[in-house]
């Protein structure tokens, strides 16, 4: 098990109340014991998908330590219970919908939810053939009256039969005996096609809209795509502080943070920082820019040791650029600055060559946004 996996069942165990549901306290003794697969993780949360007397199902342990993720969770429903009633009333209205959920809270932070598993394609999978499945759900799930304002493709399922179920109501809303407004529509579409890197927008996430826009009224295509592009470019900065706090991939030093999983390929190499803040900046926007897809070394670690401060990336086996590679080195430029990010006073010293003859931007201390 993942060690913060393991910390965040230790510290539910470690609580001493004990699910009354006896289906959850099954679930939870068989993580604790090793047994699952695991979905997502964070600080916070813990999504496994466990075998039980034959049966599949997602679990859920929510156990925020962050002050104010605790604060909030005593002034508002806890999330996973309020999960787990949006199931039950979708449920109502959507025979696709699976309504069995079993959910309980242990404490005013601590939550576990448990539902049966859904086969099916997520939204990270899809291809332009799912197209019409999807925007023909999508529209009746918005008819229905469900919206959700934190939405990503990672969140909807295609199952076998050409349904699409949201698969994480914790953030969802249902708006009661109507549609949801033409602005909530846009948000969504806007979220959706936004969790897509370009070309996916532009050939998946247009036939998406063309279906859509059949059943449902919304703005053109064009003005979806362009916010849609927008929101990417913003969700992906946000994301990017998770390289800066213990997660499933990061893991804080006592004096930076380095990569704990899915490492790039290479071998390390090292840049020398004028000190900690700026090592922890570049690191960010290296990170970002990896996120976005884009031209650069993935990184290792940053941090300080008796010879200053550092940051490392992982270099594969490219060349470095030299003068006569300026075309390769332009185009990796305006690939930075379509997103918003420029390189201050560069130099073919700041660029690798890789083997299909493309730029990478291996030296990022120059790294800045555009203003």
């Amino acid at each position: 098990m993942h060690s913060l996996a393991k910390q965040i069942v230790e510290r539910v165990v470690a609580g001493g109340r004990s699910p009354q549901d006896e289906l959850l306290h099954s679930l939870l003794k068989a993580t604790a014991g090793g047994a699952g697969e695991l979905q997502r993780l964070s600080a916070r949360r813990l999504v496994m998908k466990i075998e039980l007397d034959g049966r599949t199902w997602l679990f859920k342990i929510d156990s925020p330590q962050r002050s104010f993720e605790r604060l909030r969770g005593r002034l508002r429903q806890p999330s996973l219970l309020r999960e787990a009633e949006h199931l039950r009333q979708l449920g109502l209205k959507y025979p696709a919908m699976p309504v069995e959920v079993h959910a309980e809270q242990l404490d005013a932070a601590t939550g576990l939810l448990a539902r049966r598993w859904l086969a099916g394609r997520r939204g990270d999978r899809w291809v332009r053939q799912h197209a019409e499945a999807v925007g023909k759900g999508l529209a009746h799930l918005h008819e229905l009256g469900w919206s959700d304002p934190d939405l990503s493709p990672a969140d909807l399922l295609l199952d076998d039969a050409g349904n699409l179920l949201p698969l994480d109501l914790g953030h969802a809303f249902l708006h009661e005996g109507r549609p949801s407004p033409a602005k909530v529509r846009l948000r969504d579409l806007v979220r959706l096609l936004g969790g897509w890197n370009e070309a996916q927008r532009t050939d998946l996430g247009a036939a998406i809209l063309k279906t859509y826009t059949r059943l449902l009224s919304c703005p053109p295509s064009s003005e979806v795509l362009h916010l849609a592009k927008q929101w990417r470019l913003e969700i992906l900065r946000r994301q990017s502080r998770r390289c800066l706090r213990r997660t499933r991939d990061f893991s804080p030093t006592e004096t930076g943070c380095e990569r704990v999983e899915d490492l790039p390929a290479g071998e390390a190499q090292r840049f020398a920082a004028d000190d900690l803040r700026s090592a922890k900046r570049v690191f960010r926007l290296m990170y970002e820019l990896e996120l976005l897809e884009l031209p650069a070394l993935g990184v290792l670690r940053f941090g300080a040791d008796q010879e200053g401060a550092f940051l490392e990336v992982a270099a594969p086996a490219n060349r470095c650029a030299e003068n006569t590679d300026q075309a390769a080195i332009e185009h990796c430029l305006k690939a930075l600055e379509r997103v918003g990010f420029e390189v201050v006073a560069h130099t073919a010293a700041m660029f690798q060559i890789n083997a299909k003859g493309a730029a990478v931007l291996a030296d990022a201390r120059n790294l800045q946004r555009l203003s």
